[in-house]
């Protein structure tokens, strides 16, 4: 259950605001970190999420598999496997497809550090 009844001063997308676009997860040892972005319909008709592409890395995404209605607010799931990391850094883009009208790929951006020694 998500506590907050509306986004504000998010950034936009189209129809859709988002808590944020971008999360830095900062310094991560091998393993897994995970981020919960919301979104929330300020649209004035019902928006799909239908699918995410990943660039950069090996992301789970989860989101609702049901319409969001006008004013609906959800939550977008990532999770990181910092195993397959390459390297000492990580940047990673997710694109969300959806069916809203003005926008339909919504872009977040995940970034993160590996502790050294790893």
């Amino acid at each position: 259950t998500v506590a907050v009844t509306t986004l504000a001063g998010g950034p936009q997308q189209g129809s859709l605001m988002l808590s944020a676009d971008a999360h830095d997860f900062g310094t991560v040892s091998p393993g897994r970190v995970v981020h919960t972005f919301l979104v929330q319909n300020k649209g004035d008709r019902p928006v799909r999420l239908q699918g995410a592409a990943v660039y950069g890395g090996e992301v789970e995404v989860v989101h609702p598999d049901t319409p969001l209605f006008v004013g609906d607010l959800a939550e977008v799931f990532v999770a990181v496997n910092t195993d397959a990391v390459e390297g000492k850094a990580f940047d990673i883009a997710v694109v969300l497809d959806t069916t809203d009208e003005t926008q339909p790929k919504k872009s977040l951006r995940l970034t993160g550090r590996m502790a050294s020694g790893e």
